[in-house]
């Protein structure tokens, strides 16, 4: 039988990952504040004259769903999670660098 052996990690780590998982959190949360009136914005002029907007919508859409795991990173045990910490310190960067793509590097060139 294979046995899974987990390190048990002392508080003061655990609290370090509940920290930097909230504050992932809420830097997802400051970067939909961004994406869902674009999102939104895109669906309603259907893509825009020519449909160009519609290449953009899938990647709007995996930030708005986002949300989903900087909720959890506020709720119960999921707090103190490592994995749900790795994906939203991915997802902020992402998404931090493509707000910079399109929001600063595109109007002022």
């Amino acid at each position: 039988m294979y046995q899974l052996y987990y390190i048990q990690l002392n508080s003061s780590i655990m609290n370090f990952i509940s920290k930097a998982n909230k504050g992932t959190s809420v830097l997802i949360l400051l970067l939909n504040l961004y994406y869902i009136p674009m999102t939104l914005k895109i669906i309603i002029a259907r893509g825009g004259p020519w449909g160009y907007g519609l290449l953009a919508l899938p990647i709007f859409l995996t930030f708005n769903l986002c949300l989903i795991s900087a909720y959890h990173g506020f709720r119960g045990k999921n707090s103190e999670s490592l994995g749900l910490l790795m994906f939203n310190l991915i997802a902020s960067v992402v998404g931090a660098y493509i707000l910079y793509e399109l929001a600063f590097k595109l109007y002022f060139e």
